[in-house]
């Protein structure tokens, strides 16, 4: 795949190599490997249920830092409050 210099420009404002993007595209091309998944996530298997307090306090510390970070993706989930990625 040819990138164009604005392709370019953004992958190293994003801190990747073009090395780097052509080996995630490759991941694409071959599709993922299959993995045996063991048991489904859950709460206290993989995930982490927070207190009211705790909710509060981790959006209370995204809104005063959010200015400075380089948000890709909002998450909306069904269970909780907002997810950031």
């Amino acid at each position: 795949m040819k990138l164009t210099q604005e392709d370019l420009q953004q992958i190293n404002k994003r801190g990747l190599s073009e090395d780097k993007i052509h080996e995630q595209l490759d991941i694409f091309k071959r599709g993922n490997i299959p993995v045996d998944i063991e048991a489904a996530a859950t709460v206290g298997n993989g995930i982490r249920q927070y207190s009211e307090e705790e909710k509060e306090s981790l959006a209370k510390f995204y809104e005063s830092r959010k200015n400075d970070l380089d948000i890709i993706k909002f998450v909306l989930s069904i269970w909780s409050s907002y997810t950031y990625v």
